[in-house]
């Protein structure tokens, strides 16, 4: 592919979570133990540099994103460790010419963290919502305020990033036709650039 020159597109899987949420068949390791993030970014380190031994350096990097598990596990000095690794082995566009995106969840989000990713380069992030029906909610271990969802989004904005998407789920256990129609009705005042609108999937 390096005779082609095209630019190059990058995906990071950080598996962690906190907490399980009963829908999600993502691959995933559920623990409190951030500290397991550090041995986890040395790694990627290590895979970068292994895999950029057969990349042409001068071919850019115009799409990146970091998926999970829950990105924002990284504590910020593990997160801070993981970006350097990437600027130092990639050549990444400057001025927000390219697409760098990040998935969100509000509940696991150091203050500064979406700053340090702002300044990065990332200018989309991604927030999982599914439902704001407190049942809901608790049906699926995903218990999170409208007013945390609305803080983050209004913090991203401040800070210049240029696309925010939501995550919702129809279908899931305690959800009707009426409170997914009044969840919609709320998320849309948030004014969202995109949804992404799965349909719930049920697993053993």
């Amino acid at each position: 592919s390096n005779a082609s020159g095209r630019p190059l597109s990058l995906y990071f899987h950080i598996p962690f979570c906190e907490h399980l949420c009963f829908y999600c068949a993502c691959t995933k390791v559920v623990t409190r133990h951030h500290e397991w993030g550090t041995p986890y970014v040395a790694h990627l380190d290590r895979e970068m540099a292994l895999t950029r031994a057969h990349i042409d350096g001068n071919r850019p990097v115009d799409q990146l994103h970091f998926g999970g598990g829950t990105p924002t596990f990284l504590r910020r000095h593990d997160m801070t460790t993981l970006l350097d690794s990437i600027r130092k082995h990639f050549l990444l566009l400057p001025d927000d010419r390219g697409e760098y995106g990040i998935e969100i969840d509000p509940r696991a989000l150091e203050p500064g963290t979406l700053r340090l990713l702002r300044d990065f380069g990332f200018n989309r992030i991604s927030i999982g919502v599914q439902d704001l029906d407190t049942a809901v909610q608790k049906a699926v271990h995903r218990e999170q305020s409208f007013a945390l969802t609305a803080g983050v989004i209004g913090e991203a904005r401040q800070l210049g990033f240029r696309s925010v998407s939501l995550d919702l789920i129809y279908g899931l256990p305690l959800q009707t036709p009426e409170s997914f129609a009044r969840t919609l009705e709320a998320v849309l005042a948030l004014r969202p650039d995109r949804l992404s609108v799965f349909n719930y999937a049920h697993l053993p």
